[in-house]
């Protein structure tokens, strides 16, 4: 039978469910469209890959799970579900089909080795179970669910990639009006930033999935963090850039130029010290390459460099202004300095294999001045930290080496495919402007960071195939 008319009946089925059952309880509906979105998955996992490239500024909000006294992320149970469908998918292809598809893990053996580690440090830490099970929830599913599934979908079809990048620029666009309609209506009492949200519609949010959804879903007081724009923000830009040289449309085209124009004064009105950095980290990273591989336009872009300076530095002015701000920048400055100090103490205690996956927040929690001066707990402010402190010397090697060596394809690509640069130095760009960021952020086993990582290998597959297809 067709698949889409087994779709159409299952669509039906579940359509005359609800026209029947319109009162029933919403877990039973949740239930419900959880079975419907594992069979959609299954038949058309790209629909889901381009589900989470939209949904994945919405950190935020989770689901209850009461039985088990635990909550989970709704886009890492979106993401699960798309897994287990292309899984599922995959499955049924090899056993009662004659494809012989195969499913492929880019950069596998040095992620293999930081996994390893991150295995044996959980193994011999204090808490072991919660150790691995940090382990297998965070780091395991980082790999499968943002590297190897969008990998998968995407490689083989360049029509997909498009959509798929529409998909994440459309999300960046939606956040980025979004924050310059709550500017405005916080103009009188707010500094000059950008943010996703104010904190009047952050408690009008809160409080509406509290009253409605009897605590199944529930939304973190975070919504208005200038860190959850520029995650998105910052690979959007360079996506857009791509997507506009992939298109032929030229209204298209078009309308990405203002999109492009219009999120990058977005990001740049965030203020925030990581994006700033991260965007020259990219503009030093682009000069560099088109110097050693273009040196005779070395004064065109030395040129440029001097007007992008000179129009950024009103910017620049009120950064510092901002920074030097005792109540924004300063206290910052203080969190991200005495977490410094609690993660070289905590990793000359157990300097080679750490503590154990988790167990950072845990230190900052058991240390009484971060206590009084900063109050509840948070994460560790950039990757390193949190990898020396639960990992210790084994997992910053391990994990070095699994970013180099990501680093070490996207070079091979670029020199392999010097024609097909205009799409991939964008996408290495994203790639660099987002780690960059998180290297000082905590969303660093997020889809935020890996998702971009896992689309552009994707790309330079797709043009590999070609090229030996031809």
């Amino acid at each position: 039978m067709d698949r889409k008319i087994i779709f159409s009946i299952l669509t039906t089925i579940v359509l005359l469910f609800l026209v029947l059952f319109i009162k029933i309880e919403f877990l039973a509906l949740a239930l419900m469209s959880v079975f419907l979105l594992l069979i959609l998955f299954s038949f058309k996992p790209e629909i889901g890959v381009y589900l989470i490239a939209f949904l994945l500024p919405f950190i935020y909000v989770s689901i209850n799970l009461k039985v088990v006294d635990k909550s989970i992320l709704i886009i890492d149970l979106l993401s699960m579900m798309v897994f287990l469908g292309f899984l599922a998918r995959f499955v049924y292809l090899r056993i009662f089909t004659d494809k012989k598809i195969k499913i492929y893990f880019p950069v596998f053996v040095p992620f293999l080795f930081f996994f390893l580690a991150t295995l044996v440090s959980s193994a011999l830490s204090e808490n072991v179970f919660k150790s691995l099970w940090f382990s297998f929830k965070y780091i395991l599913s980082f790999y499968l669910f943002y590297i190897v599934l969008p990998y998968n979908v995407l490689k083989d079809d360049i029509g997909r990639i498009k959509k798929c990048l529409l998909s994440f620029i459309s999300s960046a666009l939606l956040f980025s009006v979004s924050s310059v309609v709550f500017f405005v209506i916080d103009w009188p009492q707010e500094f000059f930033r950008f943010k996703p949200i104010n904190f009047f519609f952050q408690d009008k949010i809160i409080r509406y999935f509290s009253d409605n959804f009897g605590g199944l879903i529930e939304v973190y007081p975070y919504i208005t963090e200038h860190t959850l724009l520029v995650e998105t923000l910052l690979p959007a830009v360079f996506f857009a850039v791509v997507l506009k040289r992939l298109i032929q449309n030229e209204r298209m085209k078009r309308a990405l130029n203002l999109t492009i124009i219009f999120i990058f004064v977005v990001l740049v009105g965030t203020f925030s010290r990581g994006a700033w950095l991260s965007l020259i980290v990219c503009f030093m990273a682009f000069i560099s390459y088109r110097m050693l591989s273009q040196r005779k336009n070395l004064k065109k872009y030395a040129i440029a460099a001097i007007i992008i300076f000179a129009i950024s530095s009103p910017f620049f002015l009120h950064m510092y202004k901002l920074q030097t701000n005792q109540a924004i920048g300063g206290s910052s400055n203080s969190n991200r300095i005495l977490s410094i100090q609690i993660a070289i103490s905590a990793f000359e205690e157990k300097m080679y294999l750490g503590h154990g996956g988790g167990t950072y927040i845990e230190k900052i929690a058991a240390n009484e001045d971060y206590k009084q001066k900063f109050g509840s707990p948070v994460d560790a402010l950039g990757i390193w930290q949190k990898v020396l402190v639960e990992y210790g010397l084994a997992g910053v090697l391990t994990f070095t080496m699994f970013i180099f060596l990501i680093l070490i394809v996207f070079i091979k690509s670029l020199k392999e495919f010097k024609e097909k640069e205009k799409f991939f130095i964008p996408m290495i760009l994203a790639c660099i402007g987002i780690f960059f960021f998180e290297f000082f952020n905590t969303s660093y086993y997020t889809g935020k960071l890996w998702f971009p990582i896992g689309m552009t290998l994707a790309i330079m597959s797709f043009y590999r195939q070609k090229k030996y297809a031809e």
